[in-house]
Parts: C-alpha cells; structure tokens; sequence
C-alpha cells in the first residue's frame, strides 16, 4: 500500500507540475546508489518534498512534523507514504532511530535540516 500510494501521488504531482514548471536537476547520479543516504535541502515551500522527490527514481521516506500526523486524514495519507514523525521542538530519540532502521536497510531518507518552511535567507541547522 505505502508503495502504491506513494508511486500514485507522485503520478499526480508530476501531471500538475509537470503543466505549470520545468525541473532541471544536476547531479541526478548521486541519487543512483542502491544504499540507504540521507537528502537534506532546503525548505522554502510546502511543495518541496513533491518536487525533490519527482526526479528521485527510488522512493523517499520524508521526516514530518509530528503535527501534520495528528490530522486523521493527513496522518493517515502520510504514513501511507512512508514518512515519519519528528518532533520539532526537542530532540526525539524515535525519530532518530526510525531514520537510522531506514537508513541501514537502504531507504532514502528526506529532511529539511532547517526545520521548516524559510525565505531562502541563512540560517541555523536545528538539532
């Protein structure tokens, strides 16, 4: 089902992007490895997971705030998906233990190291 979901909404987001904007990605063969690796990026717009993970050939599992899981209809689609909780404001030993079981069994797993949506401007990493 995660799968299946996931393959299906990306379908959806590539027709609608797809209509309105062209990517250009550099580096696509850094993402060919079959091991587990970590994406980070930054976070300027609720579309980003969409759009990063579009040209991604291999599924990504995204590192969510934990309250968009506490909505019964966006929770549920989003572990449909694979993503995962993480609380934001403290460090979250389950989180972090989810990401490394992921990451040992090869799975991408995708992050805005910032910690939210910013403006572009610098800032700080949140641990």
């Amino acid at each position: 089902m995660k799968t299946a979901m996931y393959h299906a909404g990306k379908l959806l987001v590539r027709f609608v992007f797809g209509c309105v904007a062209r990517i250009h990605v550099i580096g696509r063969e850094n993402a060919r490895c079959a091991d587990g690796f970590l994406l980070a990026s930054n976070h300027i717009s609720h579309f980003d997971p969409f759009l990063i993970s579009l040209p991604v050939r291999r599924k990504i599992d995204w590192m969510t705030m934990a309250e968009f899981f506490r909505l019964p209809a966006l929770g549920f689609f989003l572990r449909s998906i694979g993503a995962f909780p993480a609380e934001r404001d403290r460090a979250d030993l389950k989180t972090i233990r989810a990401a490394i079981n992921r990451l040992r069994t090869g799975r991408i797993v995708g992050l805005f190291p910032e910690g939210g949506i910013r403006d572009g401007a610098r800032s700080s990493c949140r641990v």
